[in-house]
């Protein structure tokens, strides 16, 4: 079995889903002349990130919305009491982006 095959399965042993796409960070670090540790930091980043995007989307799936609305589609003009400026500052712009994509 060769590196690349053997390193897929282990991740999938793992659990680890990013990891079976090494490949694109590996290229990346070669580009910007990265260490193993910044490397191994890039593939740790990216594993939490979308675990933490599946954790969002596995929870608005289980609450079982009727619609899934995004702030886009908030009528700010309905409440001028509402300063659109402070909710668009106060909204994380990561579950805001999960959200949406979903």
């Amino acid at each position: 079995m060769s590196t690349p095959q053997s390193i897929a399965l282990l991740a999938r042993e793992l659990k680890l889903s990013t990891f079976a796409d090494y490949q694109q960070v590996l290229r990346l670090a070669a580009e910007k002349g990265l260490g193993y540790e910044e490397f191994l930091h890039e593939m740790l980043t990216r594993e939490v990130s979308v675990r933490k995007e599946n954790q969002v989307k596995k929870r608005i799936r289980d609450a079982r919305f009727p619609l899934i609305k995004t702030l886009d589609e908030f009528k700010f003009d309905a409440l001028p009491h509402v300063k659109e400026a402070l909710v668009w500052q106060l909204a994380p712009v990561n579950l805001y982006n999960v959200a949406k994509t979903s």
